[in-house]
């Protein structure tokens, strides 16, 4: 692998946490509502707002805000929320993991079924069965095109309300990871089901492919030995990617459920305008996002050689 290439997606991380860092805390900056009249009532002083904003800094210009901030980021001090009153790098943490079970769970169910679908897709596809390939399309459209959350409330209506088989929200065992993961995986499993039969599809035009049948192969073992396993390159480019935006995505899933992850985690201190916990849930999403995406460009290097040479260029 080249290792400027690795190199250089390194030096890219910094400028890029940063400039992210500093647009998130300007649009939080901008947003209307002040978190000293959510927290001392639309009836405190102004003497007492006053000492409120100053305890948070936010008497400050907002460029000395933002310093001040990432110098404690920096020495590892996150800050406290200002509701909950506990570490605001503990608790985005603690959040992260249940986002993180949720988003495993997810990608299990999604990978399972799109790469099963797009093979399907595939091999109706190249026998001419049109009217099998047009359902297994039409599937895979479907998936992506349902909103999320009328979706999630599909599932909680008769698997919750009807059959009564699943609990509809909250976080415990198993159970409760049923339904959000086949919400939040039903919109990846449709780009990754898609993927699969593309890229075999345009495999299976490659001249091995052919040499492999005049032998006298079976046609399955050829297809599924051979083909799929040389196709494997953009399928996994794609899983990663769509795990990646699963990760990111999953607020209107946790939402939904009232699945307590950082998503659930970020909308509730929007709407409590505790300044620490947002840009603490933010910066830390930021984070994951950069080092996930540093992870795939290692590995995408890793896998084909050329794009590291090309990439350092």
């Amino acid at each position: 692998m080249n290792r400027d290439y690795i190199l250089k997606r390194i030096l890219l991380i910094i400028p890029t946490i940063l400039i992210a860092s500093l647009f998130s805390f300007l649009i939080i900056r901008l947003a209307p509502g002040d978190p000293a009249i959510v927290m001392l009532g639309a009836y405190g002083s102004q003497e007492d707002l006053d000492r409120y904003r100053q305890t948070l800094g936010l008497d400050q210009p907002w460029h000395v805000q933002y310093l001040l901030y990432m110098q404690r980021v920096v020495a590892g001090n996150w800050g406290d929320s200002i509701f909950s009153h506990v570490s605001v790098l503990g608790l985005v943490f603690s959040r992260f993991l249940n986002t993180l079970e949720l988003t495993v769970a997810s990608m299990l169910f999604a990978t399972g079924l799109g790469v099963s679908i797009g093979y399907l897709a595939f091999d109706a596809s190249r026998k001419g069965r049109k009217a099998l390939t047009s359902l297994y399309d039409t599937i895979t459209t479907v998936s992506f095109a349902i909103p999320t959350f009328w979706f999630g409330l599909i599932l909680i209506l008769v698997f919750s309300h009807y059959l009564g088989w699943l609990p509809s929200m909250g976080f415990g065992g198993p159970q409760y990871l049923v339904l959000p993961a086949l919400t939040l995986g039903m919109w990846a499993f449709g780009i990754i089901a898609r993927q699969t039969k593309t890229a075999m599809l345009q495999e299976s035009t490659e001249y091995y492919v052919k040499f492999a049948m005049s032998k006298g192969l079976p046609e399955r073992k050829v297809m599924i030995k051979h083909v799929l396993r040389n196709a494997l390159i953009p399928i996994i480019t794609t899983i990663s990617l769509q795990a990646t935006a699963l990760l990111a995505g999953a607020v209107i899933t946790e939402t939904v459920f009232n699945y307590p992850g950082l998503g659930y985690l970020l909308i509730n201190s929007i709407f409590q305008r505790d300044y620490p916990l947002i840009q603490g849930a933010i910066l830390f999403s930021l984070i994951i996002f950069v080092f996930v995406n540093f992870v795939i460009d290692a590995l995408y290097g890793l896998i084909d050689p050329r794009i590291g040479y090309e990439g350092a260029k």
